[in-house]
């Protein structure tokens, strides 16, 4: 579907404030690209990757499709599939909404019927000893380690997504994106954040809990800036800030 076709069904939550209704105009509105900035928007992109959500899932609740041009809604579908499998991995499978994801999309594509995806997903895959207490080797585990650049180019995307979501406008070019990645641990994430940074965040549910979970702090004084923290299925957390060129910026 075109990005004119779906045009209709394209509409953000209803907001209170005269400055809301302007920026869900300007999001409507819009025939730019909310990625690159640069290119016509042909069609429309998922802020957030169907993939990372189980079949069937609900998606009421999930932010809107973004107006996206050919190149940026697919050229990073290679990069959305490695992360859906870094997500998978670790405690996730022990989730209920981590064992669906991987009964309705991931684990029927990496037995057969995808296998150039199988094939992807070995060649980051590699086996690592594993020993008990005593320091004696009870064998190996196998542990996927995707390339940083594919997992930090889809939380750049969300990052740019939601910034358009709130602004109407999108992120230039020469902003700095960084991302860090929290590891596997939930009490990672409020070692990550401080508790000042955080009570000023927002908290926000996409689909369910137990899937995906964001706050975002934007800047008071640098309408560019903000730190968006994603937990995914409770068990991996990422952090990614946005500064300005010339300098930081204080979260509110």
């Amino acid at each position: 579907m075109s990005y004119s076709q779906a045009h209709s069904t394209f509409s953000l939550r209803t907001t209170e404030t005269e400055r809301d209704r302007e920026v869900e105009r300007s999001v409507e509105n819009s025939t730019v690209c909310y990625i690159c900035g640069g290119r016509h928007a042909e069609e429309l992109d998922h802020v957030f990757p169907r993939l990372l959500f189980p079949r069937g899932a609900q998606f009421a609740d999930l932010p809107p499709r973004l107006p996206a041009c050919h190149l940026c809604n697919n050229i990073l579908s290679k990069d959305e599939e490695l992360f859906q499998q870094l997500i998978l991995s670790w405690r996730t499978l022990d989730t209920s909404q981590g064992r669906r994801l991987y009964d309705t999309k991931f684990g029927p594509n990496l037995r057969g019927k995808r296998p150039a995806l199988r094939k992807r997903v070995l060649r980051h895959t590699q086996l690592v000893p594993v020993v008990d207490s005593l320091g004696r080797s009870t064998g190996t585990w196998p542990v996927f380690t995707p390339p940083k650049e594919a997992i930090e180019n889809v939380l750049k995307k969300m990052v740019k997504g939601l910034h358009f979501m709130e602004t109407g406008t999108v992120l230039p070019l020469n902003v700095e994106i960084s991302v860090f990645y929290g590891g596997q641990d939930p009490s990672q994430f409020y070692k990550l954040v401080l508790p000042d940074v955080l009570s000023m965040a927002t908290r926000h549910v996409v689909g369910v809990e137990d899937i995906l979970v964001y706050f975002r702090a934007r800047a008071t004084d640098d309408p560019l800036a903000s730190l968006t923290w994603f937990v995914f299925y409770r068990w991996h957390i990422f952090c990614v800030a946005v500064l300005s060129p010339d300098g930081s910026a204080s979260p509110r």
